[in-house]
């Protein structure tokens, strides 16, 4: 079923395009032209009201963490795939930057929202510029894959909202986890387990049953998380450390260690090679245990995501000084009107 929003363009902020987009897109021509569309995209939602908004988004180079991450020869695909990053990085920004993030009861109302649109594509509920977004990535994702894909990719995205849920816990009671805490929270909140189920879209077919379900794919899912959660909390510590938000390892070490954050950063690196050992030996006997090639495949996208991450959250702009400034200037809304709900997950 089509959306029945007409969503109004702001501005075309061609200006910003040609003089601060284009240079940062150096990868290709083809991934320049998908990110301008999915900044157009997010322009068509709603997504970014404000020159500086589309300035910041343009800033974290979505479409060269899409091409490490999601490889794939199909336009149609790598378009999704780069939309569906694009409004995770949009809605962690309000989750993180806004009062929201701070309200649990907001949040719990807001993730209602996106639940109801996910699950049963209600448009009612998508009153906001983030769950319009949503419900249009529902469709485009349904015509792609089949519904029981969509029931496991809704049950991930479920997790992810639990994560950011109970970090607006947190820090309205002021509270830092402990490590093993964290450790839970962060997997859920750094939203990699829907971002899993994406690599299915790019393979042409969901993963079987039997392979998604097996506890050996689950802990490899977990190592995966938990590397590529800790490589995003050492890029993003001076961000998050400036808007006064616990949930970092850098931060859960300095608090229960007491480290200082030279030292902490040192440790978050020390666990980092651990679990890449980890997914080593893991990954290594899940290609002898499932041989065949979709299983293969699929091992692989979760290797090209431990491997993108780790080359892009590098020279991403988005852990920038400007985009840091960019962020505390902000003041835009994406979730005002989904706040009025009473509903919670």
């Amino acid at each position: 079923m089509k959306s029945q929003f007409q969503i109004q363009s702001p501005p075309r902020q061609d200006d910003v395009v040609q003089h601060a987009l284009l240079p940062m897109l150096s990868l290709s021509m083809q991934t320049a032209a998908c990110h301008l569309r999915s900044l157009r995209w997010a322009e068509r939602f709603g997504l970014l009201p404000t020159r500086k908004a589309f300035l910041k988004a343009a800033q974290i180079q979505v479409d060269e963490l899409a091409q490490v991450t999601y490889p794939t020869r199909e336009p149609v695909v790598a378009q999704i795939c780069t939309d569906v990053l694009l409004w995770f990085f949009l809605a962690d920004d309000q989750f993180d930057e806004r009062v929201c993030g701070w309200l649990p009861d907001q949040m719990n109302a807001v993730a209602a929202r996106f639940m109801a649109v996910l699950q049963a594509g209600d448009a009612q509920q998508a009153t906001c510029p983030l769950s319009r977004a949503l419900l249009d990535l529902r469709e485009r994702l349904l015509q792609r894959m089949p519904r029981s894909w969509l029931l496991r990719f809704s049950s991930n995205m479920r997790l992810y909202l639990l994560g950011c849920i109970q970090e607006s816990v947190n820090r309205a009671n002021g509270v830092t986890p402990s490590r093993e805490e964290y450790r839970g929270i962060r997997r859920a909140s750094v939203g990699t387990y829907p971002c899993f189920d994406i690599i299915e879209l790019t393979l042409g077919q969901p993963i079987s049953a039997a392979l998604d379900r097996d506890p050996r794919m689950a802990e490899l899912r977990d190592v995966a998380t938990d590397i590529i959660a800790w490589v995003n909390d050492i890029v993003s510590f001076r961000k998050e450390s400036a808007f006064h938000d616990p949930h970092n390892l850098i931060s859960v070490l300095m608090a229960e260690e007491h480290l200082d954050a030279e030292q902490a950063t040192q440790a978050a690196h020390a666990l980092i090679r651990l679990r890449v050992t980890d997914w080593e030996r893991l990954q290594g006997q899940a290609r002898s245990d499932w041989p065949d090639a979709g299983a293969t495949a699929y091992i692989d996208g979760l290797r090209a995501w431990i491997d993108g991450v780790q080359s892009w959250s590098y020279r991403s702009r988005r852990y920038s000084a400007d985009y840091l400034q960019l962020s505390q200037d902000a003041k835009y809304e994406l979730l005002a009107r989904g706040m009025a709900s009473h509903a919670s997950l």
